[in-house]
């Protein structure tokens, strides 16, 4: 056959059109059959976004109602970290050092140092605003409001924080709130992603030993940003104080601005719990604690050296039930400063001294103490119930009965 022939160049052409056809065929069926399935994933991914809402932490009470834990609504400063990536190098440093310079303005003090830290921290969900200042004065929400064209990205949400009405009284016992740790957010991601799978299956939550954490995250699953229990109450009632996190899904358009609310589930607040603590009693025990240190100090005991009297603490208990009617330790901490994470500078502060003046050791459970006197009602109790008289004379020295005063 000749080369030329138009018959044949035709041939040729037809072979490779239906190629490209027969390849192009191939390629829709597996995207549109095939792996039908993750396409539809990553388009509805793309379509609308999943927004958590942490739910309100319980309150905690005194033996008499009254509330030693609350929550109160606070303006938190947020940045949306795609808008905040999409800019070049020199905008970024020019919107974080205006941010930083207005939120000083407003009586926010804050260092582009620190905004930095935060819009690149890992654990904060890339979907997730990102908080870098809270409790800011309403007049900054206005002028940002105003102003945001030179603020992109940026925006003012309302959030839940805890508040503490008595302030630092009985800080140790309530104890303080913090962001969840890499580490920790692991394992409640494995235990939420568990309980899943088994509440799917029609089948019981699983067993799990991993701590208050774990617990917790069976029924009421954790962000990357949320906040735990570190201390005191607030650790150990972590599964009954956490909420159950709210739902907002959020349909968006190709720019990624929102379009509609295609879905809300409201977040379930935590439980209270109530303590056998009394808080009037709690701050005369602290009040009292403090000036009987204040008072020690500079004394000379027996062997000539001079009293320090750093640290100290007190525990009142009802002897008819053994429960607690005051707990405290000196010195003390104010929980608020670890409301939305604790400053770099401030926890240095509180914890850059010697262990005997670390605020946030809790001495009343942590703390070494010689037992003292506190013996002496076991052996004065001891000699009277064997009826022995010939301690009575001892008895009445030591002060533990009538004829002598302590």
């Amino acid at each position: 056959m000749n080369p030329d022939s138009p018959r044949l160049r035709l041939g040729i052409v037809g072979i490779v059109v239906f190629s490209l056809f027969a390849a192009m065929f191939a390629r829709v069926s597996f995207l549109q059959v095939v792996d039908a399935d993750r396409y539809t994933q990553v388009s509805e991914a793309n379509r609308v976004r999943v927004i958590v809402e942490e739910a309100p932490r319980g309150r905690i009470l005194d033996t008499t109602g009254k509330v030693l834990v609350d929550n109160r609504s606070s303006r938190v400063v947020t940045i949306e970290r795609d808008e905040l990536d999409a800019l070049d190098a020199s905008a970024r440093q020019a919107l974080l050092s205006r941010l930083a310079t207005e939120l000083t303005s407003f009586g926010v003090p804050t260092k582009v140092s620190r905004l930095e830290r935060r819009v690149v921290d890992p654990q904060y969900n890339p979907l997730q605003p990102i908080p870098v200042a809270i409790d800011v004065s309403p007049e900054f929400e206005v002028f940002l409001t105003e102003r945001g064209v030179d603020f992109p990205g940026v925006s003012v949400r309302r959030e839940t924080v805890r508040n503490y009405p008595f302030g630092a009284s009985a800080a140790h016992l309530v104890g303080y709130v913090g962001r969840i740790s890499a580490e920790e957010y692991a394992v409640a991601t494995e235990v939420s992603a568990a309980a899943t799978q088994a509440a799917a299956r029609g089948e019981p939550p699983p067993d799990v030993d991993g701590g208050v954490i774990a617990t917790a995250a069976l029924t009421k699953p954790y962000q990357p940003d949320s906040g735990v229990g570190r201390t005191g109450m607030e650790r150990a009632y972590e599964a009954v104080l956490r909420g159950v996190p709210g739902r907002r899904t959020v349909e968006i358009d190709s720019s990624g601005t929102p379009v509609r609310t295609v879905e809300v589930v409201a977040a379930i607040p935590g439980d209270d719990i109530q303590l056998t603590v009394d808080i009037d009693l709690q701050e005369r025990a602290e009040a009292e604690l403090a000036a009987q240190l204040e008072a020690l100090r500079g004394t000379r005991v027996r062997a000539g050296a001079v009293t320090q009297a750093p640290a100290g603490a007190v525990v009142l208990a009802d002897p008819s039930n053994g429960s607690i009617r005051a707990l405290a330790s000196y010195p003390t901490f104010e929980p608020a400063d670890f409301v939305n994470g604790i400053s770099v500078e401030r926890y240095e502060a509180l914890t850059g001294g010697a262990a005997t003046e670390n605020p946030l050791i809790n001495r009343a459970v942590s703390g070494q103490y010689a037992p003292g006197s506190t013996f002496k009602p076991l052996t004065a109790w001891a000699a009277l119930a064997s009826g022995s008289r010939g301690h009575r004379g001892d008895l009445q020295r030591s002060g533990l009965l009538p004829g002598r005063r302590l």
